[in-house]
């Protein structure tokens, strides 16, 4: 025997077959006339080629739309070219909205009157300044309130079933960075250096100086003995703490085998002749990662956005009611 969602779920595929059969509404008057072709019946909603002569004119001429839908510029010009490409959609955005009274997220007239002056102060405007603003381009206020509105319950929609289950870690974040940048590293050094600058005429001394070091002479005494830079020289030779990939590559290259209290072969360099000493080293996230942070974030997020709004839209086409007006 049949569940009762089942036997209801039979009776009104039937009823909706029936009703396309029809393909076309009329209206009631004694010499009913045809109005309009329907092509698609969803949970009861019916999609009219009025709708999708709608749709095509915003999608060519700009207009509000499910952004939820419509975002993605290819998707656009998709449904722009394809009229069955543009009804799979319209089918989808009826979908979301059954879901919204399914879950009750209708909103009230004073939410959306809120929604409105913020987004007029977004744009340093009152309220009376983008009515006359909609009103310039063509935009009737009553349906842009009703657009508002339903944006609003689709967003509180997308928020419960795919945006609040999305997570994005700090490993995601890394290993697509490393994807991209096959030669980088998720960590890199962190170095406290101090250095020795001698004229560039000074090689013998600087090789000198350098083999000393080797065997333990003073770096200080050194420093303050033989170095030029006298902003450091005061500071023990001091010269600063710079992560991988900030440095010159002279620098990097001569630096990067280093221990701690370790000093450098000579590195030419256009200030003159160095020999450095690490005086810190250590482990730390890659600046360039972390600069990139956000951005990669907004990706991976907007990709897993997609995957799961598909997933779930096909999951709910299984439950819904759909039949297709395919003449």
């Amino acid at each position: 025997m049949k569940k009762p969602f089942a036997v209801y779920k039979s009776m009104l595929k039937a009823i909706v077959s029936c009703f396309l059969l029809s393909q076309i509404l009329f209206t009631s008057t004694a010499h009913s006339r045809v109005l309009e072709k329907i092509y698609a019946v969803v949970n009861g909603e019916i999609i009219t080629s009025t709708e999708i002569k709608d749709y095509q004119k915003k999608l060519k001429n700009g207009g509000f739309l499910n952004d939820l839908l419509f975002s993605d510029p290819k998707e656009r010009k998709k449904a722009i070219d394809s009229r069955d490409y543009l009804l799979k959609l319209l089918v989808d955005e009826k979908i979301i909205d059954f879901e919204v009274k399914q879950n009750g997220f209708l909103v009230t007239q004073e939410r959306v009157s809120k929604e409105i002056s913020t987004i007029a102060k977004r744009q340093n405007l009152s309220v009376s300044q983008l009515k006359s603003t909609l009103k310039q381009q063509g935009v009737n206020f009553t349906e842009y309130q009703d657009f508002v509105k339903t944006s609003i319950e689709r967003r509180q929609l997308v928020e419960k079933e795919i945006t609040s289950k999305i997570k994005i870690s700090e490993q995601d974040i890394v290993s697509y960075y490393l994807s991209k940048n096959k030669n980088s590293s998720s960590q890199v050094y962190e170095y406290n250096l101090s250095h020795i600058v001698l004229p560039k005429n000074k090689m013998s001394l600087a090789k000198e100086l350098s083999k000393q070091l080797k065997k333990s002479e003073n770096f200080s005494a050194l420093v303050k003995k033989h170095s030029v830079d006298s902003d450091s020289k005061s500071k023990g030779g001091e010269f600063g703490k710079f992560k991988s990939g900030e440095m010159i590559a002279s620098i990097e290259t001569a630096i990067k085998n280093l221990n701690i209290g370790e000093t450098s072969s000579v590195v030419q360099t256009p200030m003159g002749l160095h020999i450095f000493k690490i005086t810190d080293k250590k482990l730390v996230k890659d600046p360039r990662i972390e600069s990139q942070k956000e951005a990669i974030y907004q990706k991976l997020f907007a990709q897993e956005f997609k995957e799961q709004l598909s997933f779930w839209l096909l999951q709910k086409r299984k439950d819904a009611i759909i039949q297709i007006n395919k003449s």
